[in-house]
């Protein structure tokens, strides 16, 4: 009767004992590494970005150096620090999330908010290397 007793006691607690180690600290997960498309070409990545939403968005000529300017900018602040999607995955999404919300408020300072409504429908489900808008997003 012991060991079916600490057989199931080893069967009940034996998930949250694997649980406890993948994470490190219980409740706590160990952010993985994040899958980032680099940037090898700031003003070339820049341009394909622009010609890729000039007719999806119906960005006009006045509209489309600004678009770029600000999509230079916002790829090159993300360049900066890259890096640590691998490295360190929770600093890279703080950073992120703080250059895109600006690159975001700029952009839609441009954009009328048609053309920033359909912006945002064009995201990707998820990081893309077809897709180039990835980079704006992920």
């Amino acid at each position: 009767m012991k060991n079916v007793l600490v057989v199931l006691a080893l069967v009940l607690t034996l998930p949250a004992i694997q649980t406890i180690a993948q994470t490190g600290e219980k409740g706590k997960k160990t952010p993985q590494p994040l899958e980032v498309l680099p940037i090898t070409d700031i003003p070339g990545t820049a341009s394909a970005i622009t010609s890729f939403l000039k007719p999806k968005l119906a960005i006009s000529d006045a509209q489309s150096p600004k678009v770029i300017g600000q999509i230079s900018e916002f790829l090159k602040t993300k360049s900066a620090f890259i890096e640590q999607a691998k490295s360190n995955p929770t600093e890279y999404i703080a950073r992120f999330n703080s250059a895109q919300a600006r690159f975001q408020s700029e952009l839609r300072a441009v954009l009328t908010p048609a053309q920033y409504s359909k912006f945002l429908d064009l995201k990707p489900k998820s990081s893309d290397s077809g897709n180039l808008l990835s980079h704006l997003f992920f």
